[in-house]
């Protein structure tokens, strides 16, 4: 990483735009001073005590551009410092060809109806708290799902939860879509997110989204594309878990709102354009 900066210190001539991101890493910190009048900081902020911190205002105040992934996460840098011109670009996402959730199901030895998780398994991510509401919910409500989950760090499932939950681990690029269409719904209980990926990856499979209402982004995310659901406690998850089993064509059109909602948004054509666009409003100024 030192490396990296000093040959931006370097050669930073020679690029028309340097583009950072995220903003809490030191090559982003530390790049931003180099040539900030022709750098771009695509932020990922989230609403954490970091983000205040005076050390790091420079990141959002000081720079030529910033790229925000979601209209709440442009709300939030407001909060926090004078903002240089901006765009909400959103992130593009890929869309599969095809998927293969049965043969997925059969790889992996799933028989029962599933709800997943991917990504990190951290308290931060809401992990330990999915791991005790699904608990909750199967327990009082005699629901048939498992619960699903690849990523990195140990599952940590409970004893009382043997063979409700499965962790298959960190899966290959490849068998990622399958696993989002091999799902009844996609679980993602993280407050800290600035644009979350995984919901978009779930609408493209087909799969409805049940999401944290703590996160502005992601209640965001639902109320504009009408493809999730949203729980504030282990109760409303739990509802929005009996809703799966009881109306599964109504599941169905939600997912379907979500995929039209990815697609119209946040394709690579579209994305790039805007991006593309303001990287040379950007080097138009600066010559």
């Amino acid at each position: 990483m030192p490396a990296l900066f000093h040959h931006l210190v370097v050669e930073s001539d020679r690029y028309d735009a340097v583009i950072l991101s995220p903003y809490l890493f030191w090559t982003t910190v530390t790049g931003a001073t180099v040539v900030p009048e022709r750098t771009i900081v695509m932020p990922c902020l989230h609403d954490e005590p970091y983000a205040r911190l005076d050390v790091l205002r420079p990141v959002l105040r000081d720079v030529a551009r910033l790229w925000f992934l979601s209209e709440p996460e442009h709300r939030l840098a407001h909060e926090i410092t004078t903002l240089p011109p901006h765009e909400v670009t959103g992130a593009g996402v890929n869309v599969p060809a095809s998927y293969d959730p049965e043969g997925f199901r059969e790889r992996h030895g799933l028989e029962r109806p599933f709800v997943l998780f991917a990504g990190r398994r951290e308290r931060g991510k809401g992990w330990d708290w999915l791991l005790s509401a699904f608990h909750f919910a199967i327990r009082q409500y005699r629901l048939p799902f498992d619960l699903v989950t690849t990523g990195v760090s140990p599952a940590g499932a409970p004893p009382d939860l043997s063979g409700r939950v499965h962790d298959l681990g960190f899966l290959d690029d490849a068998e990622i879509p399958d696993a989002f269409a091999a799902a009844t719904a996609y679980v993602q209980p993280s407050t800290n997110e600035s644009f979350s990926r995984t919901i978009m990856e779930s609408w493209l499979a087909g799969t409805p989204v049940l999401a944290a209402a703590g996160s502005d982004v992601l209640r965001w995310h639902c109320d504009r594309s009408g493809g999730g659901l949203t729980f504030a406690d282990e109760f409303e998850l739990a509802q929005c878990l009996s809703f799966l089993a009881s109306a599964p064509h109504e599941a169905a059109s939600l997912a379907k709102a979500g995929r039209e909602y990815v697609l119209a948004n946040y394709q690579w054509s579209v994305v790039l354009e805007t991006m593309e666009a303001d990287v040379r409003e950007l080097t138009c100024a600066s010559s």
